[in-house]
């Protein structure tokens, strides 16, 4: 094979491969907070549980990702579960400085919880 021929083909792949390569990383990115409340919003809620998974599996200290699962297991009636969540959130950033404070009220006082 010549050798212009041997590094066009060279090229090509090393292209092909970086392209490929990142669009794996693409797809390996987790969704965000916005993507995971419109899901469920928008009555998928598998599909935001699923997301919400994907992130608590791969930010197991994600104070947010805690809160949003309490957010979530809250709405659906799980009270006990949303105040573990809320809990853990709690213990990884004392006072939920990350969170609006409002969001944090209103969850407590659907869980029944004192807000101060």
């Amino acid at each position: 094979m010549p050798a212009g021929i041997a590094k066009l083909r060279a090229a090509v792949l090393l292209t092909f491969g970086s392209l490929l390569f990142g669009a794996v990383q693409a797809a390996d990115v987790d969704p965000t907070v916005s993507q995971i409340y419109q899901a469920f919003r928008s009555g998928h809620l598998e599909k935001a549980q699923n997301m919400l998974d994907q992130v608590l599996r791969d930010h197991p200290d994600s104070s947010k990702a805690h809160f949003v699962q309490a957010e979530i297991d809250a709405a659906e009636g799980h009270y006990e579960l949303a105040r573990a969540q809320l809990a853990r959130a709690e213990q990884l950033k004392p006072g939920l400085p990350n969170i609006k404070p409002r969001a944090v009220k209103e969850l407590k006082a659907k869980l029944g919880l004192p807000s101060g």
